[in-house]
């Protein structure tokens, strides 16, 4: 496994047009239009990651902020059993790693590469010192960040509250929310493929039982698989499986 936690192992800068328009674009430098050339270059390291590598492991500290240029990135945590829950799936521009910023300790959280990744790594003291210069910058942080506690939170309630099949729907219609497509149909196709085990980490539950979700869900016509992806017939009768009692 590999496992990029320091700036040392961070190839080279970013002195590509194209990566540095990218990097402007991301979520930490949002709204801001002064951010120079030089600036950037100057901030940010660029480094590949290869799918199923781990940018860090649950007991590492991240030294580095990375923004996500090309590739996701998934969050995740695993229990002594080995069971995974995936706490957040990070497509380009998204930020993760902020415990280099904040000072915290290991938060034991994995980061693992679920594609070949390309990730700008910035190292947590330029990251300061831009943020005393231009203090919308670390107001765009903690609006990323809280985004994902909340998320995360609602996590938490629902895999204290829901039941597994009113999860495996509501994980569905989030996906569909954020890669859905119109299909000529008129209905919803998700244009990114998700395994049953994929998930299955997502909503807390085995893989044989999310096959058995799917296939019910399949069944009463709300979903459909089109070239190994989902498409959701029925957005209501979705939003509301799993939710009699």
């Amino acid at each position: 496994m590999q496992i990029i936690s320091s700036p040392k192992q961070a190839a080279r800068r970013p002195n590509v047009d194209d990566d540095v328009l990218l990097l402007r674009e991301s979520q930490l430098f949002a709204g801001l239009t002064d951010v120079r050339r030089d600036d950037v270059c100057d901030l940010a390291l660029m480094t590949t990651v290869e799918r199923g590598a781990l940018v860090y492991g649950p007991f590492d500290l991240p030294e580095v902020l990375y923004v996500v240029a090309q590739g996701t990135v998934r969050l995740f945590s695993a229990d002594a059993d080995g069971r995974q829950l995936t706490l957040a799936i990070l497509d380009a521009g998204a930020v993760f790693g902020e415990s280099a910023l904040l000072g915290e300790g290991a938060t034991g959280v994995v980061a693992e590469a679920t594609e070949r990744c390309r990730l700008y790594a910035i190292p947590a003291d330029r990251l300061r010192a831009m943020i005393q210069r231009q203090p919308e910058i670390g107001v765009n942080l903690l609006l990323s960040v809280g985004s994902r506690l909340r998320r995360m939170q609602e996590l938490s309630h629902e895999l204290a509250y829901w039941n597994v099949h009113r999860r495996l729907a509501h994980q569905i219609c989030l996906l569909a929310e954020r890669y859905g497509r119109p299909t000529l149909s008129g209905d919803v196709m998700v244009a990114r493929v998700f395994t049953h085990a994929e998930l299955a980490d997502m909503v807390g539950a085995t893989r044989q039982t999310v096959s058995e979700g799917i296939a019910t869900l399949m069944r009463l016509g709300i979903l459909e698989r089109r070239r190994r992806r989902i498409v959701v017939r029925d957005h209501p009768a979705l939003a509301a499986f799993g939710t009699e009692r």
